[in-house]
This record gives C-alpha cells, sequence and structure tokens, in this order.
C-alpha cells in the first residue's frame, strides 16, 4: 500500500491491522498526527514500513520489532520521543532503521543489535540520545551506513570499527565523543564519508586516513587533534570536501598538496597552528569553490595564480602573515566569476594601494574584507557594471 506524498491527515487507520496480508506500508510524506498503532506489530508479513515526514508523536510502540519478516523501518522527521525499544526477538531480515529528525531519548539499546545480524544502515542523527555506542554493533559485519550525529552520545569510538569492512558512511559529529580516532580505520577500505566534527576528540589525525582510497568526505573539524596533517590526505584523489578546522593542528603542509586532488571542492583548515608557506600548488586543484586557511601562521607570498580556480567562491586567508607585493594576487582573481566572500584581513605584511581593478571581480561579491593589512593611497577602486 502506498499512499505516500499526499495530505493526509489525522491519526493512521488502526484497521490496517486486518491487512494481515500487507508486505508495504508507505505513508510517509503527509500530515499525519497521533501515534503509531500498536496494532502495526501485528501484520506478520509487514516487509517495509515508511511513516517518514509526517506529524506522528508518541513513543515507538516495541510491537514493530515483533515482526519477523521487516526489512526497513522509516520513521525519520517525525516527532517521536521516548527511548527506542528493546529488540528482543531475532529480526534475521531487518537491513535499515531510520530513527533521523526526532525526539528520542535514552541510550541505544545494548542488547539490540545480537537480534539484526544482517543490520546495513542505522540513522539515529537529531535525536537526544546518550550514553556511549553499544560495542555489539561492531559485530554488524553487513553494516554499510552509521549517522549518530547531533546526540549527546559519550566515550571513545572504539577500534573495533575496524571490523566493520562494509562500512561506507560514518556520521558521529554534533556529541561528546573523545579520546583518539582508531588507526583501525584503515580497514574500512569501502569508506566514503567520514565526520566525527564537534567532538572532544583528542591525538593525531592517523596516517592510515591517507590510506582510504575511496574517501570523499572528511570532516574532523571542531575538536582538539594535535600534530601534523599527514601528507598522505592530500594524495586521496577522490576527495572532495576536507574539514579539518578549530583544531591545534601544527607543522606544515605540503608544498604538493594541490597536485593529487582533482576532485576537491572545499578546503578548510582555519583556526589551527599551521605554519609555513602558502602552497602555490593549491592552485592546481581545479574544482575547488571554498578555500578557507584563516587564523594561522602561513607565511610568503599569496599566489598570484589563484585565479585558476575558475570555480572559487570563498577565498578566506585572514589572520596570517601573509605578503603580496601591490596586492598582485588580486589580479587573477578577476578570473573567478563566482566569487563572494574574499577576506585576507590581518595580514600586515600586505602592503601597497588597493588596486584599482578590485572593481572588475566579480559581480557577485558579497563581502571583501581587508582591514588592517597596511593598504595606503587614496583608492582609485571602481565598482564592476
Amino acid at each position: 500500500m502506498n499512499l505516500g506524498r499526499n495530505s493526509f491527515s489525522g491519526e493512521i487507520p488502526s484497521w490496517l491491522d486486518s491487512l494481515t496480508e500487507l508486505r508495504e506500508l508507505y505513508l510517509y510524506h503527509n500530515n499525519f498526527e497521533g501515534v503509531i498503532p500498536f496494532s502495526l506489530g501485528y501484520l506478520p508479513k509487514l516487509e517495509i514500513l515508511e511513516l517518514f515526514q509526517n506529524q506522528i508523536s508518541g513513543s515507538i510502540p516495541s510491537s514493530i520489532f515483533n515482526i519477523s519478516s521487516l526489512q526497513v523501518i522509516h520513521l525519520s522527521s517525525n516527532m517521536l520521543s521516548g527511548s527506542i525499544p528493546y529488540v528482543a526477538h531475532d529480526l534475521l531480515s531487518l537491513e535499515f532503521i531510520h530513527f533521523n529528525y526526532n525526539n528520542l531519548t535514552g541510550h541505544i539499546p545494548k542488547d539490540m543489535f545480537d537480534h539484526i545480524p544482517k543490520l546495513k544502515g542505522l540513522f539515529l542523527s537529531h535525536n537526544m540520545l546518550s550514553g556511549r555506542i553499544p560495542h555489539i554493533l561492531f559485530k554488524c559485519r553487513e553494516l554499510q551506513s552509521l549517522s549518530l550525529s547531533f546526540n549527546q552520545l559519550e566515550g571513545s569510538l572504539p577500534g573495533e570499527i575496524g571490523n566493520l569492512s562494509m562500512l561506507q558512511i560514518v556520521f558521529i559529529g554534533q556529541n561528546h565523543f573523545e579520546g583518539e580516532i582508531p588507526k583501525q580505520i584503515v580497514n574500512l577500505t569501502l569508506l566514503e564519508v567520514f565526520d566525527c566534527s564537534i567532538n572532544n576528540f583528542t591525538g593525531i589525525i592517523p596516517h592510515q586516513i591517507g590510506d582510504l582510497g575511496n574517501l570523499e568526505l572528511l570532516n574532523l573539524g571542531v575538536n582538539n587533534i594535535v600534530g601534523p596533517i599527514p601528507p598522505l590526505i592530500f594524495n586521496v584523489s577522490t576527495l572532495s570536501v576536507i574539514a579539518l578546522p578549530s583544531n591545534q593542528l601544527s607543522g606544515q603542509i605540503p608544498s604538493s598538496m594541490g597536485l593529487w586532488l582533482p576532485n576537491l571542492e572545499e578546503l578548510y583548515l582555519g583556526g589551527n597552528h599551521l605554519v609555513g608557506s602558502f602552497p602555490t600548488s593549491i592552485s592546481n586543484a581545479s574544482q575547488l569553490t571554498i578555500l578557507d586557511m584563516a587564523t594561522n601562521y602561513f607565511s610568503g607570498s599569496i599566489p598570484d595564480d589563484l585565479g585558476n580556480l575558475r570555480n572559487l567562491q570563498i577565498l578566506n586567508l585572514e589572520k596570517n602573515n601573509l605578503t603580496s607585493s601591490g596586492m598582485s594576487f588580486l589580479s587573477s582573481l578577476t578570473n573567478c566569476r563566482g566569487l563572494e566572500n574574499l577576506i585576507f584581513s590581518g595580514n600586515p605584511l600586505v602592503s601597497g594601494e588597493l588596486p584599482g581593478l578590485v572593481g572588475n571581480l566579480s559581480g557577485s561579491l558579497e563581502r571583501f574584507h581587508a582591514d588592517a593589512c597596511n593598504i595606503r593611497g587614496a583608492s582609485r577602486m571602481k565598482l564592476a557594471t
């Protein structure tokens, strides 16, 4: 039964439990409210239950986890509250659990994963769950997607995560996790997304991350990670986003960092303790739209060929020790016709007069910050028309 994407309102009808041969129930993207009928757990052949994007409240009925044939349960984007029900029976067909964007509280049940050996996707983000990740989860060897972000979870990320060799997506950001990122992550050779941002992780970035040849998004931002950035990370050609801001990273970044990143679109290194020359090779990462290296200790000249990054929308170099003779780098940036934010404030060794060609910058320009840069002389700037 598929009644999704309509304008139904009121409560989910209780007579549905009479459809004992029903295998699929799609009521998603409506305006249903009230609670999930306990009697839905009496549908013995139900395989797919999709009630997402409604206004359903109350708790998740424990009866749902009595349906031995269940393969997919999708209850995301509702107003469900209470705790995740205990799973008392083996659900050997259950592959996907979607409870994102609700108001669920309490701990993730410790033993539930004993009964769900075929689990491929666990989506619990944007709730109010607390406690630790149950260790038994790491025995679900078929798990491909793990989404736990925006909760109140704590503890460490166990090295046993390396047992999940099928894992492709990991979202655990915006929690209270701590400890080091386990080096066993190297076993996750299929990993495409790893986001552990806005936590309390410490230690160094495992150099093994540079061996993950399918990685597309790496976000370790807003933690307490120290030490250098492993150079091998900048050799992962599949990466489209590298986000390492607001840590305590130090050392230099390789001068060749832009040579092996043909798919890189966003690079965030701001708010660290990085030093050394500005990597001129970054101009080879031709797909870049966002380059943020603010609030570090980079020195040397701002490259004059940043205009090779023709898709650039945001360039933030503020609060470094960068130089530019006559601010010549601005000339090439006129090639970046989608440039919206250009920020190089607080580089006191940028000196000279503001070139008139600033007016030839992108018509999309929303922010131009050049304060505290020793700029002198009369302005000859004319705005582009």
